[in-house]
């Protein structure tokens, strides 16, 4: 059962990012150091330091090292011209999570779940939605706080903190706001915690985020690097632009997503390459795709 507490639509404010990790709070946004890197030395030098700065306090270190072997991809296939500001937009991010950490508390009241957001990262924050999952024993109980409020840098924002017992009080173990709205999270009977979370835009895609019980807490589980896999299912000429569609609610066929695929004349709008349906399995904190079926457009 997962009771929830909406509030008017009025107050929700949700927006954008892609594989990027969000935006830093009014009282941190001036610590962010917006680097304007001189050099590649010393742009390497800058994300050494700002990567185990994030890492040592990221509630999402499986998404952290996954978007760190895409960036390393991108630094290996960039031009001289390109790199620079790839670096510094990536430092910037990893700082921003840092920053996030900075203000959201380590323990939250469940008097005002509903009504007082837990933190300090959006301007202007409402909370959009609370409530919690009983689960099958006291370990697995999980509330949860929906947000939404705005960020100079991105406009609307939302965000998703997710709570479990700690003796008498309340622990924050997990939080996001790269997309602009996340719906109410779902406990699986396999024991996988999912939020299905949404960017905004046409290229958007998703913000979905994914748990497994490990011992007497949530272990996160990333959904980045299985797309390094998809060419090895797919003809070639078509892939996925795009968040899919997760479905980890319904465990009969596994953990599975399904998705448009798109030619490479496709405008990013709209795939006209047919449907296909991902099966995953987990394995450690990733998914691995173990069946592709594809439906291929004529």
């Amino acid at each position: 059962m997962t009771p929830v507490f909406p509030r008017s639509p009025a107050t929700l404010a949700p927006s954008l990012a892609v594989l990027l990790l969000s935006v830093s709070p009014l009282q941190a946004r001036e610590e962010v150091p917006f680097a304007e890197f001189g050099s590649i030395a010393e742009a390497q030098a800058a994300l050494v330091e700002a990567y185990a700065a994030a890492a040592a306090v990221t509630p999402l270190p499986a998404t952290l090292a996954a978007e760190r072997a895409y960036y390393d991809s991108l630094f290996a296939t960039a031009t001289a011209d390109e790199l620079l500001n790839i670096y510094e937009g990536y430092v910037q991010e990893l700082w921003r999570v840092t920053n996030h950490a900075g203000v959201m508390p380590a323990q939250a009241s469940l008097e005002t779940l509903d009504s007082v957001c837990i933190g300090e990262v959006l301007s202007g924050c409402a909370v959009s939605a609370a409530g919690w999952i009983n689960g099958g024993d006291e370990a697995s109980r999980t509330a949860w706080q929906a947000q939404g409020g705005f960020t100079p840098e991105d406009g609307i924002r939302g965000g998703i903190v997710l709570l479990q017992p700690d003796g008498d009080t309340w622990r924050v173990f997990a939080w996001d706001f790269q997309g602009y709205r996340y719906d109410a999270p779902h406990l699986n009977e396999d024991g996988f915690l999912s939020v299905r979370g949404f960017n905004v835009g046409s290229g958007g895609g998703r913000a979905d985020l994914l748990f497994a019980r490990d011992g007497d807490g949530w272990a996160q589980i990333e959904l980045v690097s299985w797309r390094k896999q998809l060419p090895d299912f797919l003809p070639e000429g078509l892939g996925i632009w795009q968040g899919p569609d997760y479905d980890f609610a319904d465990m009969r066929d596994g953990l599975a997503a399904t998705s448009p695929l798109w030619r490479e004349t496709d405008g990013n709008c709209c795939g006209t390459g047919g449907e296909v349906r991902l099966v995953f399995e987990r394995v450690g904190s990733s998914l691995v795709l173990s069946d592709v079926e594809a439906d291929i457009a004529e």
